[in-house]
């Protein structure tokens, strides 16, 4: 909504969604979730610099307000970042390992919706030693290894078709619908990064995702009416 040409209170609104949506993130403690908005960011940032829709000193602002919030929230951020996460981010590796066992034994149709966390202590062997066995930390894992090899490609066609929906968006070099629409496939690009270590089955989640392909439809049939 910041590059768009909407009236100053729009603008405003954005801006102070995006300042507390920025201090929720650091609070969340996610950080795949992290990840996901850095690179959801630059992609956006880049794209309207190379557009010129964005200026260096808004960039630099930008970079200093970061800085900032960094520089108030460092114990929080570093805490996280280098403390012991009681073994978080270890058991994700095995965990995928135990994912590619049941894609082995199911990997057309899959071993059944919903069904991964219950059959998964059956693939567990002695040299996981005390993983907690829950369920994959990668939603393409889990989709491959619950419903098979046709629904995670039709998943990655979903999202990938939502991106190229974002990019023709931007094409259109509409200052509304093409920031919106850039801004779309830059949130996707940077969930589906996030993909390969969460889970994403929760239903804020693909509310959200469902949400966002709508919105992307939309635009792209709005941009070609014009």
């Amino acid at each position: 909504m910041l590059f768009t040409q909407v009236s100053s209170r729009y603008k405003m609104l954005a801006a102070l969604a995006l300042g507390l949506g920025t201090i929720a993130l650091v609070f969340t403690l996610s950080r795949g979730g992290w990840l996901a908005f850095g690179i959801s960011t630059m992609i956006l940032g880049f794209a309207t610099w190379w557009r010129g829709w964005l200026s260096a000193s808004v960039i630099l602002i930008a970079l200093i307000l970061v800085l900032l919030l960094a520089l108030v929230l460092y114990g929080l951020i570093a805490d996280r970042l280098t403390s012991d996460d009681n073994g978080s981010a270890e058991a994700r590796a095995p965990l995928m390992r135990l994912a590619f066992r049941i894609i082995a034994d199911h990997p057309i149709l899959g071993a059944g919706a919903n069904n991964l966390p219950v059959i998964i202590g059956n693939y567990a062997t002695p040299e996981l030693g005390d993983v907690w066995l829950y369920t994959v930390h990668n939603r393409y894992l889990l989709i491959w290894a619950e419903t098979g090899l046709p629904a995670m490609l039709c998943f990655l066609w979903f999202l990938l078709a939502t991106i190229r929906r974002g990019w023709l968006c931007w094409k259109f070099n509409d200052r509304f619908l093409s920031p919106l629409g850039l801004g779309v496939a830059a949130a996707l690009m940077g969930g589906m990064v996030h993909m390969f270590v969460d889970v994403f089955r929760s239903r804020p989640d693909i509310q959200m995702l469902w949400m966002v392909a709508g919105l992307a439809v939309v635009m792209v049939r709005l941009g070609g009416e014009k």
